[in-house]
């Protein structure tokens, strides 16, 4: 509540064993997500001090936890859910399938298909399977000559 009230970004809890570091977002209302939780009675040590070297005030004044944490929210399943049923990536696959197994599948069905290999996690982080489509670009229109040029088209056309 004491980093929500004060718009602080980050948060650092820990008894001296266990410590969990939180990223806080105010966009839609209060949330928070932890970026790491580090057990220094369990957990391997080179693994620890990689870790809770972002929280140290070197890293700090260069940013390396705000690096740390956008490369966590890249790699999250949500992330990584949206880029995999993109249209386009689908479409990639569907055509490694056609080529290396001679069966054209429905994008719809490759779609479920990916969907139900993820965790469970994974799955309620990303929702209900769903294409992404691109937006349809507007076709460029085509520059008409200025008053007084020719192109090479109408001039092959004057000769005729």
């Amino acid at each position: 509540m004491y980093a929500s009230r004060n718009n602080f970004r980050w948060v650092l809890l820990t008894n001296g064993v266990v410590w969990n570091l939180y990223h806080l977002t105010f966009e839609e209302g209060i949330e928070y997500e932890r970026v790491f939780s580090v057990d220094l009675a369990e957990d391997d040590l080179d693994s620890a001090v990689g870790q809770l070297g972002i929280i140290h005030r070197n890293a700090i004044r260069k940013n390396e936890h705000e690096e740390f944490w956008s490369r966590q929210a890249a790699l999250n399943p949500a992330s990584i859910g949206r880029a995999l049923f993109q249209e386009v990536v689908l479409l990639l696959i569907r055509r490694e399938i056609k080529r290396k197994e001679g069966v054209l599948i429905d994008p719809e069905d490759l779609t479920v298909a990916l969907h139900d290999m993820l965790s469970q996690e994974a799955r309620e982080q990303i929702g209900p399977p769903r294409i992404r489509r691109r937006r349809a670009r507007r076709a460029a229109q085509p520059q008409e000559p200025a008053s007084g040029t020719e192109t090479a088209e109408t001039e092959g056309r004057a000769d005729e």
